[in-house]
Formats: C-alpha cells, structure tokens, sequence
C-alpha cells in the first residue's frame, strides 16, 4: 500500500512538473506573440517601450525558468509544486490581458492604431505592473526550487 502511494505520488509530481513545462512554454510564445506586436508600432510611445522591455525580460525569465524545470526533471520537492503553478498562472493571467489588449492593434501602421495606444496609455500601465509582478513570482519560485 505504501508503495502504490508513493508510485502514485511520484507520477502526480511529474505530471504537475510537465503541466508546469506546458504552461510555461505557452506564456513564452504568448511574450513572444506580445513583443512581435509592440515592435511593430511605429514611433511607439515611451510607455510602450516600457511594456516591450519588461515582457521581453519576462519572456526570458519564463524561458530559463522553464529550462530549471527541464534541467531538475523529477528532483523538484513536491511542496514547490503549488508554488509553481500559482506563479505561472499569475503569469499566464497577465499575458492573456496583455495578449487581448495588443491583439486589438490589428493594423500598427495606422493613425488609428497609434492614437488607440496613446488613449490607452494607463491600461497598458496597468500591464506593465503586472507583468513585471508576474516576473518577480517566477523569479522567487525558482530561487526557492534551486537553493
């Protein structure tokens, strides 16, 4: 009996740590998906050059982060696992918004476009703080699954 539990509890950590994987290499795509717009806006103003910096720092704070999991494989102490997945949904919910938001600048180019950005200027401040907060979470979690 206390095998098949710790069978049991071996194969649900290295589930979760796989879901954590999957997770993980989505919200960089979506930073990805992000960036791509944000480059693509001409003359962007400064608080989008913010928002561009910040999620390409997120986005390779998920892509190391991501490569910590891969490089522990199983060795991640089970009472982390609920750390992690809380700090990449938090993570996941601000790239969503983020993704939503910038998905309405459908042609960057345009007068429109730019004049929407510049309207918008405190949602997009809005993001730039959670993002950034989305990145000290993933960054904390892995200091405290490497140390």
């Amino acid at each position: 009996m206390f095998v098949d539990s710790t069978i049991a509890e071996a194969i649900g950590l290295i589930a979760s740590v796989l879901a954590s994987i999957d997770l993980a290499c989505q919200l960089a795509q979506g930073c990805h998906y992000v960036c791509a717009c944000l480059d693509n806006i001409r003359d962007a103003p400064e608080h989008l050059r913010s928002l561009l910096s910040e999620i390409k720092l997120s986005e390779s704070t998920i892509e190391i982060f991501c490569q910590v999991f891969i490089d522990l494989n199983t060795r991640i102490p089970t009472r982390h696992a609920d750390q992690i997945r809380r700090a990449l949904e938090h993570s996941e919910e601000a790239v969503f918004k983020l993704r939503k938001l910038v998905a309405k600048t459908e042609n960057p180019l345009t007068k429109w476009c730019q004049t929407r950005v510049a309207l918008g200027k405190d949602e997009y401040a809005n993001h730039l703080v959670r993002v950034g907060n989305s990145k000290e979470y993933i960054l904390t979690t892995q200091a405290k699954i490497v140390l």
